[in-house]
């Protein structure tokens, strides 16, 4: 058989060898997927291993900010090292000193407060009360506050919260951080 092909004639050969090349390529890869897709069907819910779940705050540092913003009547202080602060501007008296001071660190949340007096630790007291927090956070964090002293952490549902104490000749300073949840399943 002695037959010879005109140009056209091969590539329409051509043609046809490309898309059967191209649809056994497609097939040797989405054959095996779908079959560890069906293995993976068949393993029993209890033994599968979910899926990580990333856990977040239900605030940020910059609705902490927004809080004392409003609270304060004043702006807030942006400082290069990406704090937030607010301070007494009109202290003539240690006493009447308050410097608050939020951030973030990894995943967490922290508000420093560093007052010379009363009226400092009533901001801290109100921030309890804010509307960043739900009933029986505000409560156990009052809590903690009476226990500063012993740096107490409480895991509540929606965050994990530490409390820091420190008193010093005319200063008082009072940390808080608080974390995302842990996972549930994990301790």
């Amino acid at each position: 058989m002695n037959t010879t092909f005109s140009r056209s004639e091969w590539q329409r050969i051509e043609h046809w060898l490309i898309w059967i090349a191209a649809i056994g390529i497609l097939l040797f890869l989405l054959v095996p997927l779908a079959a560890d897709k069906a293995d993976v069907q068949h393993v029993p819910a209890e033994h599968r291993i979910p899926p990580p779940q990333k856990v977040e705050l239900p605030f940020t540092a910059w609705n902490v900010a927004e809080y004392f913003s409003t609270s304060l009547e004043m702006s807030v202080d942006r400082k290069p090292n990406g704090r937030l602060v607010f301070e007494s501007q009109y202290g003539a008296f240690p006493e009447d000193f308050w410097h608050i001071e939020i951030w973030t660190e990894s995943q967490s949340v922290v508000v420093q407060f560093t007052v010379g007096g009363d009226y400092g630790m009533t901001l801290a007291r109100e921030f309890f009360e804010s509307p960043l927090f739900e009933g029986r956070e505000t409560e156990r964090l009052y809590e903690m506050l009476s226990d500063a002293q012993n740096a107490p952490v409480a895991k509540l549902p929606r965050f994990t919260v530490s409390i820091a104490y420190r008193a010093q000749t005319n200063l008082q300073m009072l940390n808080l951080k608080f974390a995302p949840p842990a996972v549930s399943g994990k301790s």
